[in-house]
């Protein structure tokens, strides 16, 4: 009886030993025979990029043996339609991550390349890192929405009139790109931290082209102006429906491309007319129209690089501020093309107005024009301070200070 019970429990363990094995087996079996996990997706851009290939943008700056800091200017410019589209569509600003960024950015070099097989096809990688477009909270006072904008500006800013219509008039650029900087310094003072002051003007430039202008992005007069995006002089795009004025007809498509490229040195030197005023009359230099020394403190600014010139220096460059050298009106002056002692070309204003309230103000405005790469703004070159209106009383002088003002000439 002993060796039967012993060999019951033999049994006993050879069966169990059977069923861990059988079940052992059957899971594996089941196993080999479920499905891989599906690898991830790629990430895919949501961004429409085939404007690239028929939107009328000069592409000079961006052929082989060009210079490689203004191809990648124009490119930032021309990419902003897309990325201020995304606003207009979803209201979130920038990309959401790298991966979407990268697929981006492989999308915007490929159509590059199918408008023009001449173009490095390098071009894209060599200006641009995806994290440049991926949104990040600690960029402009956490804005990463249209809401976030609202909440922090409200529904209505000073954005809104002067940014709305058709931006190929000289004049309306020239205020919408003011209203800018006055919305941009509002940001930058939530802000609190003044080195996002480009990124907060970025952030302004793309809200006006997305949500304010009434025409879109995509429209080269609110590309041109808002987002600083060189225009081809040989296309055609269709201007806005506005009504013809009275007893003419409505300017053509390429009247417009031709007037916005052709006032790009009004449009620079009256953007930024009322920044360099504020330095002017406020940081006052010397007075008289004499050779006068000026003053210490009145010869370089070490923020800005501007110099002080003698009065009689910017009536020879400029035959006298003569009527034929004219090149552009505002309201914040009168434009003079001229040509200093050296032979460098100048735009000179002889500003009428200026219209800053303080040192801040001052401040972020003056870094907003030394640091932001836009068409349609140009460094300061220097300014004058002269007794007497000058000559031309007819621009509003009073007989009283006069401030003038020497930027780098840009031809058309």
């Amino acid at each position: 009886r002993e060796r039967e019970r012993e060999m019951g429990q033999l049994v006993v363990v050879v069966v169990v030993l059977c069923v861990q094995v059988a079940a052992a087996a059957a899971q594996a079996a089941g196993a080999s025979e479920a499905p891989s996990p599906a690898p991830a997706a790629e990430a895919s851009c949501p961004l429409d990029l085939r404007y690239v290939t028929s939107f009328p943008w000069d592409s000079s700056s961006c052929l082989p043996d060009s210079n490689r800091s203004a191809c990648c200017e124009t490119l930032l410019f021309l990419l902003g339609v897309a990325l201020s589209r995304r606003v207009k569509d979803t209201g979130h600003f920038r990309l959401p991550d790298l991966p979407t960024s990268a697929a981006c950015l492989a999308a915007y070099q490929s159509n590059l390349t199918a408008f023009s097989p001449s173009l490095p096809t390098s071009l894209v990688s060599s200006c641009f890192t995806p994290s440049r477009f991926v949104i990040n909270p600690n960029t402009c006072a956490g804005i990463q929405t249209t809401q976030d904008w609202e909440r922090l500006l409200g529904n209505s800013t000073e954005l809104d009139g002067p940014c709305s219509p058709d931006l190929s008039v000289l004049t309306r650029c020239q205020a919408c790109l003011a209203a800018g900087f006055r919305v941009q310094s509002r940001l930058t003072a939530i802000d609190g931290n003044n080195t996002h002051s480009t990124d907060c003007f970025i952030f302004t430039s793309t809200y006006a082209a997305a949500v304010v202008n009434r025409y879109g992005p995509e429209h080269p007069s609110t590309a041109g102006c808002i987002l600083g995006l060189p225009l081809s002089s040989g296309s055609s795009p269709q201007p806005p429906p506005t009504p013809a004025p009275a007893g003419g007809k409505r300017r053509s498509g390429a009247a417009l491309v031709f007037g916005l490229t052709g006032a790009a040195v009004a449009v620079a030197v009256m953007s930024a007319a009322a920044v360099a005023a504020y330095l002017c009359w406020f940081r006052k230099g010397p007075k008289g129209r004499g050779g006068e020394e000026p003053s210490p403190r009145s010869r370089r600014r070490p923020n800005t690089g501007a110099i002080w010139y003698d009065i009689r220096d910017l009536e020879r460059a400029t035959g006298g501020f003569s009527q034929r050298n004219m090149i552009g009106k505002g309201g914040f002056g009168v434009v003079y093309k001229g040509t200093l002692a050296d032979g460098s070309p100048v735009a000179v204003k002889k500003v009428l107005e200026s219209g800053f309230q303080g040192d801040e103000e001052f401040r972020n405005e003056v870094e907003i024009i030394s640091n932001l790469r836009h068409r349609n703004l140009l460094p300061l070159r220097g300014c004058c301070i002269a007794d007497g209106a000058g000559e031309d009383e007819e621009e509003g002088g009073d007989g009283g200070r006069q401030c003038y003002l020497v930027y780098e000439y840009m031809p058309n």
